[in-house]
């Protein structure tokens, strides 16, 4: 009699000892598929936020630059004193920043750069060099939203290229730092190329571009 009792406790151990396993396994199998599950998770953010980093660095760099070329020229004479276009634009935004905000006569140039200065003198005065730092973050800007806009449109490395390219080229870098409209045309453009990358519809978006560029032109 004690054979089988021998032989069904030795079985009974068996049948124990296969359920702990059984059961260990499915245990690891699920902290397994639970740690694939988070890195997978983790990489679909880290995918998703790549652009946005990049284009922050592209943004600090461009700005850095243009920073750097307003502080290198505040004591050249062509700081204070305006010529030409700049002059013109500089003399039509102290009439819209003093009041005269639709005026008597036909546009002789494209307006939006003069009621965007208009708009800063009324709320810094006529501080050029005020004028200047908020141009060097609309160039910036430009720059990470030609990134970003490449990055969608063609490729991760070819958005990196275009965006730090734009933030290192030198003609930009200078006409950011004048009163003249390219700061604004540069700047639209590449935002109109940032949201026809976002937008659905077509519509909307070359109405708001013809808006944007006929103001700008």
């Amino acid at each position: 009699a004690a054979r089988p009792t021998l032989a069904m406790a030795t079985t009974e151990a068996t049948r124990s000892l296969t359920l702990r396993m059984l059961a260990y396994g499915t245990s690891m199998k699920r902290v397994q598929n639970q740690t694939v599950a988070g890195n997978a998770d983790s990489g679909l953010h880290d995918h998703a936020t790549a652009p946005l980093r990049w284009a922050a660095g592209i943004f600090l760099t461009a700005l850095a630059l243009r920073l750097l070329h307003v502080w290198q020229i505040r004591d050249a004479p062509v700081f204070s004193v305006l010529l030409g276009d700049a002059r013109g634009y500089d003399e039509w935004a102290r009439r819209i920043a003093a009041g005269d905000w639709i005026g008597s006569e036909v546009f002789y140039q494209a307006p939006l750069y003069p009621y965007f200065l208009g708009v800063l003198y009324t709320v810094f005065g006529h501080d050029l060099l005020s004028v200047r730092l908020v141009q060097a973050a609309i160039g910036a800007t430009s720059a990470a939203l030609l990134g970003l806009a490449t990055w969608r449109l063609v490729s991760p490395r070819a958005g990196i290229v275009a965006g730090l390219a734009m933030a290192l080229y030198a003609p930009a870098i200078f006409f950011d730092g004048l009163l003249q409209k390219a700061v604004l045309e540069v700047e639209t453009l590449a935002e109109l190329r940032h949201q026809r990358r976002l937008r659905e519809n077509e519509l909307q978006l070359v109405s708001i571009g013809l808006l944007d560029l006929g103001a700008c032109f």
